[in-house]
């Protein structure tokens, strides 16, 4: 069996919604088309901002997220950053936790 290694690569160039991770999230989940603007605003944070402040927050605080995304908000180092904290607490608030979670699981693979 032949193993494709360039296959991630392919992928990074790929465009958000055309991605098949992103795609599969959006069906096995059931996120409404009006909602893709918050997954690509979330998406155009810099991974790392993705890495730090949402990678333990979901799992960890669970039912608590939404106060922690608020604290973020509050300490947000550049408006940009905010502006990405605001977007996924609409995105919470509106799907929970634990899609959140998975949300940011998917754009952590990017």
């Amino acid at each position: 069996m032949e193993h494709n290694h360039d296959q991630p690569k392919a992928q990074e160039n790929t465009p958000l919604f055309e991605r098949e991770d992103v795609r599969s999230f959006i069906t096995n989940r059931k996120i409404a088309s009006e909602d893709f603007r918050l997954i690509e605003k979330i998406a155009s944070l810099p991974r790392d901002v993705i890495v730090r402040n949402f990678h333990n927050l979901f799992n960890l605080s669970k039912e608590q997220s939404a106060s922690e995304i608020k604290y973020l908000i509050q300490s947000a180092a550049s408006v940009e950053e905010k502006e990405g904290y605001e977007t996924m607490l609409e995105f919470h608030d509106k799907y929970g936790w634990m899609v959140s979670w998975h949300l940011v699981r998917t754009l952590e693979s990017m």
